[in-house]
């Protein structure tokens, strides 16, 4: 199996996996879905995602007693769902052979901002000859603050729908994300420096594209969710000179990936600053958020 052809497969693995997810009451409960896939699914495009990402409910709300018990409550659940929902196919084509949830990072995130990785190794009738099939991955980031209509109902197939995060959240997430990516914020949590997250400002112009800004009640709600993400994660801002910190480099990881050569780098730049233009003339400028101590047992 070539490197394209594991992308399709990755892709339409993952697909499976999501709608057994989102068909167990439990994991329903537990999980918020966001990221590529769910913006594709916003948008009425067929984005390829070789991964899925998540956030974790409440422990209170998924009748968990302690935070040790999740990676056993993934593993269990997770198992369950994917053993019911291939086994009601037909033909049965899928099978879970492996699954492991890793905390991430590793040691325990001294804010407790720890999430979980979800790997998922499955057996597939149609490849019975290939030998080592790619593993899937699930992302199960920490719990967020986030606004009251943040959280909407999608559906996957007929009678199954998933707990995702709207596109006015997801808009602001990405924002953050990008800002999370800078020097700036790396060193304000002593953290090693990362590349730019480009493909955040490919996938804001697509949002521009299908929700101009002239929609402000659409752009009104995305402030409203900055605001909240960035308070969640202490990610200060100043407006467009923080997002354009190192900006050469940016546009220079930009230009190389050629995944984004469907939108210019001047487009993604004058996304960018017709959001952060109009954030800036409702004055949420400046966000700071000043770390606070950590305890002595961290």
């Amino acid at each position: 199996m070539n490197a394209i052809d594991q992308n399709i497969w990755l892709d339409e693995a993952l697909g499976h996996v999501f709608r057994a997810i989102a068909s167990n009451e439990n994991l329903r409960k537990a999980l918020v879905f966001k990221g590529a896939r769910i913006l594709a699914i916003h948008l009425g495009n067929d984005r390829k995602s070789l991964d899925l990402d998540s956030n974790l409910s409440s422990i209170e709300s998924i009748n968990i007693s302690t935070k040790e018990d999740v990676p056993i409550f993934l593993r269990e659940n997770i198992g369950r769902a994917l053993e019911r929902y291939f086994e009601s196919q037909n033909p049965v084509r899928f099978s879970a052979n492996n699954i492991k949830v890793q905390p991430s990072p590793a040691k325990e995130h001294p804010r407790g901002w720890g999430g979980y990785d979800v790997f998922i190794s499955l057996l597939d009738g149609q490849y019975q000859a290939v030998r080592g099939l790619p593993h899937l991955s699930v992302e199960v980031a920490a719990e967020e603050t986030v606004g009251k209509d943040a959280v909407v109902e999608l559906p996957l197939d007929e009678g199954i729908h998933a707990r995702c995060h709207a596109l006015h959240r997801i808009a602001a997430e990405k924002l953050r994300a990008f800002l999370q990516s800078l020097p700036r914020y790396c060193n304000k949590l002593t953290r090693p420096a990362r590349a730019q997250r480009v493909k955040d400002l490919y996938d804001l112009a697509r949002i521009l594209r299908a929700r101009p800004i002239d929609e402000r009640g659409f752009w009104d709600a995305v402030v409203s969710e900055f605001k909240l993400a960035c308070e969640t994660r202490l990610v200060d801002c100043n407006g467009i000179d923080t997002f354009k910190e190192e900006w050469g480099q940016t546009k220079e990881q930009y230009e190389k990936d050629i995944s984004l050569k469907q939108i210019s780098f001047g487009e993604a730049e004058d996304t960018l600053v017709q959001i952060i233009t109009y954030f800036s003339q409702l004055g949420i400028f400046p966000l700071t958020f000043p770390l606070p101590p950590l305890s002595k047992t961290e």
